[in-house]
């Protein structure tokens, strides 16, 4: 596994969105995370996705996590 940044950008507000992605040897994602401020003030939101696949890389199930949140199934 390997991380890569994908994404980094900062607003006019102050704030800021920097995406994370974990990739397989294949290059096909298995867990992306935003770190997201809207203004500089505000608390860091931490949004986690989990991939998983079947042994041909088709999506199986699509999971998000906000925070401390639950994790919720979203496909």
């Amino acid at each position: 596994m390997k991380y890569r940044l994908l994404l980094k950008t900062t607003n006019h507000l102050g704030g800021y969105t920097n995406m994370e992605t974990e990739l397989d040897f294949a290059g096909v994602p298995k867990l992306s995370k935003t770190y997201h401020k809207r203004l500089a003030t505000d608390t860091e939101r931490v949004i986690a996705k989990t991939f998983e696949y079947d042994n041909q890389n088709r999506l199986l199930v699509h999971k998000h996590k906000v925070d401390n949140n639950p994790e919720e199934i979203l496909a």
